[in-house]
């Protein structure tokens, strides 16, 4: 009895799986795990903390004036912008907000008069996370995480390879269902 409802209950599961249905799930689940890859081999997420460099597009976000909408600078371009304008601050008035364009989002994580922790984000065909401790003249980047439209892509051919190799798994499962209720009805038989 209950070996009839494990196999009703594999059936029905491997037919789910299997089914037409189930395949953009896994398509997906797959370009997910190929997008992670291939992320992983290009270092889209960089922790300063364990050495690594932050990626040229590390954005801070900087106030002409105290009060202002921030405006967002290249990390390597905040000595200039700091030479220019020599009242601007890294401080930030507000907890969260967004810069003078819009493009930037940001928060402020951690607050105290003298520096804060500041996570800055931009989402558009690609997606930028950059977080940093700030004084009012000085950055310390501690984590620059940037994902393109481009990691998809790459990640879209192991996903149809990880689909493929769950239809075939699923495939020879089935042919060992199938050979084991054979065996089984086979031995019963003879008995």
């Amino acid at each position: 009895m209950q070996v009839t409802f494990i196999n009703k209950t594999l059936s029905v599961a491997l037919a789910i799986i299997g089914s037409v249905w189930f395949m953009p799930v896994s398509f997906l689940a797959g370009s997910r795990i190929g997008m992670e890859l291939v992320c992983m081999q290009t270092g889209c997420s960089r922790s300063m903390e364990r050495g690594e460099a932050p990626h040229a597009s590390f954005t801070v976000l900087i106030e002409r004036e105290k009060g202002e909408l921030p405006e967002a600078v290249l990390l390597s371009e905040v000595r200039d912008f700091f030479a220019m304008h020599p009242d601007a601050t890294l401080l930030l008035s507000g907890r969260t907000g967004k810069t003078a364009d819009l493009a930037w989002e940001y928060q402020v994580e951690s607050h105290s008069p003298e520096q804060q922790r500041v996570r800055v984000e931009y989402l558009d065909s690609h997606s930028m996370h950059f977080t940093y401790s700030a004084s009012a003249r000085t950055v310390q980047p501690l984590v620059s995480e940037v994902v393109s439209v481009a990691h998809m892509m790459l990640g879209m051919p192991l996903g149809l390879l990880f689909t493929f190799v769950i239809r075939r798994a699923i495939a020879r499962v089935r042919r060992w269902k199938e050979a084991l209720s054979t065996e089984v009805t086979e031995y019963v038989a003879k008995s």
